[in-house]
């Protein structure tokens, strides 16, 4: 999105709320098989909240091109660690397996 021109405040914070939403999508199947604890729940969700408050306090309050360098650092270190770690989320058979009955 920095790339089309949007500005890096908005690019991030756009990103941000697309990715709360994937998590709450990608988690209801596990909510639902109960991987997840019902009891901690509603803690992460409270505690996620806060620190997404935190975090876009913060990111008004960094410059732009610290944000900007920021940015490419991480995509560059997040391209490097998946191109080293390529079987990284295929199947384990040391994965906890959730069975009922």
């Amino acid at each position: 999105m920095i790339a089309l021109g949007i500005e890096a405040h908005v690019a991030v914070a756009t990103n941000m709320l697309a990715l709360t939403f994937m998590s709450v999508g990608g988690s209801l199947p596990f909510i639902g098989r109960g991987v997840l604890s019902r009891s901690h729940l509603l803690s992460s969700i409270v505690l996620t909240i806060i620190g997404s408050g935190l975090g876009a306090l913060l990111l008004l309050r960094v410059p732009l091109k610290a944000l900007q360098i920021t940015i490419a650092v991480a995509m560059i270190g997040v391209a490097v660690f998946s191109l080293l770690n390529k079987n990284l989320g295929g199947a384990s058979h040391d994965a906890p397996r959730h069975t009922t009955g």
